[in-house]
């Protein structure tokens, strides 16, 4: 269970609603279609003794109502929530003491209220004129100071950078573009691992190995391993490119349906789990197994290890190979 309180955004399940919610309402997308994505995305309504489906079902109708937005399906039974008592039950239920039950019930009662009428002031869906534009082409191959097989940290400002002392070099190839439901783009990145501390080459990553990545989850110690070819998004776009230092150093015939064969499945997609698209970002995957996140990682009972692949190099990936 995530933590919660009283009022309607005061737990985890609703303010990832609120984040993707906000995500989504950007996107050239129907409200039926917004609203089954928002499911989709928490597995809400599977599972009717689910805690965090309530919270879900009335953020949701919130956001909803602060757009002027018609889904009657959810608004109805958000209301059904609040005027039957069933949020209220569940909070009891889950420990909820009798004080903060009471402050509860006056920010339902405040909720339903508001719900009454359209609101005053709706806000405006700010949907793009025309898709995102691509930075990467098909068949780039980028290079990047690297420090145990891991790029330099991305969010520079939380992070002290003193420690980032490159040791080596990372290369990237795109293998694949699209634009995720007309709006995002996206690419199918296979990261490969040049060796020597110099500056690699062309030619010295096309004969490189594809990077391996061995991810554990504790407690149960549940292991994977998988080459690091995955869809991903660039979450601050340029800027990333220009953080890591990148260089493009030319372009490479990448098979893209022979990539794709050899694709992991969604499994290095779930620790990023509330982007509404299932799609990493570029910025967590050249970071995995970095010495900033390693404590981090060592709370949540996540491990990466990064090695050479055995047998598949980059060269293997071309037409023709």
């Amino acid at each position: 269970m995530g933590s919660w309180g009283t009022g309607l955004y005061h737990n985890d399940a609703a303010a990832d609603v609120k984040m993707v919610f906000g995500d989504l309402s950007r996107r050239p997308i129907d409200t039926d279609t917004l609203v089954s994505r928002v499911f989709e995305t928490f597995d809400c309504g599977k599972d009717p003794a689910s805690e965090d489906d309530f919270d879900i079902w009335l953020a949701l109708a919130d956001l909803l109502h602060q757009y002027a937005l018609d889904h009657p399906t959810t608004t109805g039974r958000a209301r059904q929530l609040i005027a039957e008592g069933e949020d209220l039950a569940m909070k009891r239920e889950l420990g909820m003491s009798p004080r903060d039950l009471d402050k509860r019930k006056k920010v339902l009662a405040e909720t339903l209220a508001r719900w009454s009428a359209p609101h005053p002031k709706p806000k405006k869906l700010k949907v793009p004129s025309a898709p995102e534009q691509f930075l990467l082409d098909v068949g780039d191959v980028w290079v990047f100071p690297a420090m145990q097989h891991s790029a330099r940290p991305f969010h520079e400002k939380d992070v002290d950078q003193s420690f980032f002392m490159p040791d080596g070099w990372g290369a990237f190839a795109v293998a694949d573009r699209w634009h995720e439901m007309e709006h995002r783009a996206c690419y199918v990145f296979v990261l490969a691992l040049p060796s020597g501390q110099d500056r690699p080459t062309l030619d010295e990553v096309r004969s490189a190995p594809l990077q391996e990545c061995t991810f554990t989850m504790s407690p149960d110690d549940r292991q994977w391993t998988y080459p690091m070819i995955f869809g991903a998004r660039l979450g601050k776009r340029a800027q990333g490119l220009k953080r890591w230092e990148t260089e493009r150093l030319g372009t490479l015939p990448i098979d893209t349906a022979k990539v794709r064969s050899i694709m992991p499945d969604t499994l290095k997609n779930r620790y990023n789990a509330f982007d509404p698209d299932g799609i990493a970002w570029l910025e967590n995957e050249l970071t995995v197994s970095s010495v900033h996140r390693a404590a981090s990682n060592a709370r949540t009972g996540l491990d990466w290890r990064i090695k050479a692949h055995e047998h598949l190099r980059l060269c293997d990936l071309f037409v023709g190979a």
